[in-house]
């Protein structure tokens, strides 16, 4: 059996493992690798689609109007620049944030 270990801006790592019926252990050492986000595309859960093929509407958010707020992070600067999000900060410095697309309340 073959198991890849992937995380985004990482290069992926794949082990041969060999079931026996016992517990397995593999340990998974990932190299960094530049990556640019090109964009993401939030749907719904599990469903992956290109923008071409959305038949919804899109809303589209520029590096220079994030950076335009100043703000310690960049949760806090999106905030209030794309519909139907809902971002809840916990009101303390390195304090947590509750983002919410579209929906669930």
């Amino acid at each position: 059996m073959t198991v890849v270990a992937r995380r985004l801006g990482f290069t992926p790592s794949t082990a041969s493992i060999a079931l026996s019926g016992s517990a397995v252990s593999q340990n998974f050492s990932l190299s960094t690798a530049a990556t640019e986000l090109q964009g993401v595309v939030v749907t719904a859960l599990g469903i992956t689609r290109e923008r071409s093929q959305l038949g919804t509407a899109q809303q589209q958010l520029s590096t220079s109007e994030v950076n335009a707020t100043k703000t310690m992070n960049v949760i806090n600067s999106l905030q209030g620049k794309v519909s139907g999000v809902n971002i809840t900060g916990s009101g303390t410095q390195g304090g947590s944030n509750r983002i919410v697309f579209r929906g669930a309340n």
